[in-house]
């Protein structure tokens, strides 16, 4: 039975990137992603999860939330310095391919226009802000924990998070056939090393709370951020 249910979950990590992929590939004018996410996350988090403890893993707990919420800030603003300077210092090209701002430039537009909201909608801060840290956190640190946590911590640690980093660099293949390759590995990095802080936050506490709100801090600000410097892109 235990078997079963790790090779069930392994699939549903699989399929989420390949989710992510076709919606990127422009194949539907909405995004199928996040409610088939969110149908996955929550009926794998009621099947998997005893009932008496799943009100624990929603509890509150204001040092965890304090302790992931500053790593991610300090991982986001170290790696995306390095990427600047890396990626703009060796190729001299702002193009989405090689500058990872050129990349956000380019992609926000489209979004937009693809989604049909403006920077003024709340629909983009119920998907990035709402949805997402809802959906990944019960995913990728509920069930992925209480699948594998009895089987190898480092697994479940290990598993998790590149799962995470690939269902995000998914989403590039928007530009295919020109795979923004360096974009892409600094992404699937920041977000490998935020799968394994929420991981953390979540074996510190005993909650998913806490990473699930921070998830949804730094998706915020990073969001405020891109429409604050993009505005003018974003509402042509």
């Amino acid at each position: 039975m235990r078997t079963r249910r790790n090779i069930f979950v392994i699939l549903a990590a699989v399929l989420m990137p390949w989710i992510a992929a076709f919606e990127s590939f422009r194949a539907t004018p909405w995004s199928p992603l996040f409610p088939i996410q969110l149908g996955f996350a929550g009926a794998l988090f009621f099947v998997f999860v005893p009932k008496d403890r799943r009100s624990g893993l929603l509890r509150w707990n204001l040092r965890g939330f304090l302790s992931a919420m500053g790593l991610l800030l300090l991982v986001s603003f170290v790696l995306s310095f390095i990427a600047q300077f890396v990626f703009s210092g060796l190729m001299q090209l702002p193009v989405a391919q090689w500058d990872y701002m050129a990349y956000f430039k380019q992609i926000y537009p489209d979004m937009t226009k693809k989604f049909g909201v403006t920077g003024s909608d709340l629909l983009m801060f119920l998907f990035l802000v709402v949805m997402a840290p809802v959906c990944e956190e019960l995913f990728y640190r509920g069930v992925f924990w209480e699948t594998f946590s009895s089987t190898s911590r480092r697994l479940m640690y290990l598993g998790s998070s590149f799962f995470f980093a690939l269902r995000h660099d998914s989403q590039l293949t928007y530009f295919w056939p020109n795979y923004p390759i360096w974009v892409a590995t600094f992404y699937f990095i920041i977000t490998f090393i935020s799968g394994l802080i929420f991981m953390r936050a979540r074996e510190k506490t005993g909650s998913l709370l806490p990473g699930m709100v921070a998830h949804a801090g730094i998706n915020l600000i990073l969001l405020t951020l891109a429409l604050l410097s993009f505005k003018s892109i974003i509402t042509l």
